[in-house]
């Protein structure tokens, strides 16, 4: 079992190096005993507030210093912290504090919350009477006797395949133990000097490496802004400015960057994960980072589960494989019925060598005039013929046929003649009921504010283009 729980491990590298940059945003830069300090005075605000372990405290901020230090204040409180992110719709907030039985959200006096929510519920911490009585508090690490590491850290909503989000409930030991499991599997990427920049939501468990990866290891956390994270020549001149050595992103925004012709940095770090990293990003990101890690994991099993370094000699194979699970991490593949599958089969899928392959996830498994089709089996074939950047395959909205989305890595010429090359491409190497009957040529994904392509609003390009079938 794990000793130190997270927000311990940050306590112990501010006693170590108390005068070291812990967190920049914007302009403005925080040490770790001032983070401490202030994190400590919000602890103690809560607890008088009734908070304690396994409380469930909702965190509606914006991307600023103090969402880091609310993080920080629940979990030294004792409490675990529900990331309900303020771009969602309120409908979707409404459900998740109302399914959590959140007695409690820390939000900011310009964030419109659900008006379901009752007025006690809703704490601003940037409110003047609040702040004066945070500032009254005491800046000592409050001691929580009864929190154990089974108890809580966070419950991150998942979008569930039920259509309903899902509460994940994530222990401190679990989460304790992924973050030192990647600190060394990332050879001590998270240590001084290193600067990582975080630029995902928090309400997507990756974030919680992002924060308090750094942040236990006496590395540095550079915030980005949420325009930052969508903009793409914005995220590369923050990259250049805060020299930054470290950064964690989903395929989709690696993807945005390279397309807008980013050339790279030396010495970066790239972490890409969330999504099926295709072989021509892959390419991309070796050529032009330091080093490339392909993460795999479900929010279940706190964050990543697999991360294996993607290689120069990686690139030259047919899929960019899964291997190497973290420290007191197992894969199991299984069938429908829980039973272990042998090296081969479908589950995912076992290669002699003990990696995985990735072939897609259950629920886009979908059913065409009666063949059972892998949509990632499709888009891995897809995204293996050379031009194209990336590729979504869709089922159509009456299920009859299959659609494929795809984005070229660079400007073609001829468009319908690009898509009949791929389209005989792909009749070389699937059934005919496998390839997509439409083609759809994508400029931009749209994408989900955990940065994943938005499948579900793909739906709505694939009506303009039935009637130009290749």
């Amino acid at each position: 079992a794990h000793e130190l729980m997270v927000h311990q491990q940050f306590e112990a590298q501010a006693v170590r190096t108390p005068d070291s940059t812990a967190l920049v945003f914007e302009g403005q830069s925080m040490t770790y005993a001032a983070l401490n300090s202030k994190a400590n005075q919000l602890a103690h605000y809560l607890i008088a507030q009734g908070v304690k372990p396994d409380a469930l405290v909702g965190v509606c901020l914006p991307r600023s210093m103090d969402m880091v230090v609310t993080l920080l204040a629940i979990l030294k409180a004792g409490g675990a912290y529900v990331p309900l992110d303020p771009s969602y719709p309120a409908a979707r907030l409404a459900y998740m504090a109302e399914d959590a039985q959140l007695s409690l959200i820390l939000s900011h006096t310009e964030v419109v919350m659900p008006t379901s929510l009752s007025a006690g519920q809703v704490i601003c911490t940037d409110d003047a009477q609040v702040m004066q009585d945070i500032a009254a508090c005491g800046q000592s690490v409050p001691q929580v006797k009864s929190l154990t590491s089974a108890h809580l850290a966070y419950v991150i909503y998942t979008s569930g395949s039920t259509g309903k989000p899902k509460g994940v409930m994530v222990e401190h030991r679990t989460f304790a133990n992924f973050i030192e499991a990647m600190q060394v599997r990332l050879e001590g990427a998270l240590s001084a000097p290193n600067k990582l920049l975080a630029v995902t939501t928090i309400a997507f468990d990756i974030a919680g490496l992002e924060l308090f990866g750094p942040l236990s290891y006496g590395g540095q956390v550079v915030l980005a802004s949420k325009a930052d994270s969508a903009e793409p020549g914005r995220l590369s001149a923050l990259l250049e400015a805060q020299d930054i050595s470290i950064m964690q992103a989903t395929p989709a925004t690696w993807s945005l960057l390279l397309s807008d012709g980013w050339t790279g940095r030396a010495k970066l770090t790239a972490l890409c994960g969330g999504e099926k990293l295709s072989m021509t990003l892959a390419k991309g990101l070796v050529a032009c980072t330091g080093r490339v890690w392909n993460c795999y994991g479900p929010t279940e099993a706190s964050v990543w589960s697999m991360v294996s370094e993607v290689t120069p000699s990686a690139v030259q194979g047919e899929a960019i494989l899964l291997a190497n699970p973290l420290h007191n991490y197992q894969h199991y593949i299984l069938d429908t019925h829980q039973q272990l599958l042998p090296v081969g089969s479908i589950g995912v899928r076992y290669l002699p060598d003990g990696s995985m392959e990735f072939i897609g996830r259950v629920d886009e498994q979908v059913k065409v005039r009666g063949y059972r089709i892998e949509l990632g089996e499709v888009e891995a074939q897809l995204s293996g013929i050379e031009g194209i950047a990336s590729a979504v395959v869709q089922v159509s909205d009456k299920q009859t046929h299959l659609v494929g989305y795809v984005m070229a890595d660079q400007a073609v010429e001829d468009e319908n003649d690009w898509l009949r090359t791929i389209k005989s491409s792909l009749q070389a190497s699937l059934p005919d009921y496998m390839v997509p009957s439409a083609f759809v040529v994508m400029t931009q994904w749209p994408l989900t504010p955990n940065g994943k392509i938005d499948r579900k609003a793909l739906a709505g390009a694939d009506v303009a283009i039935m009637q130009s079938q290749y």
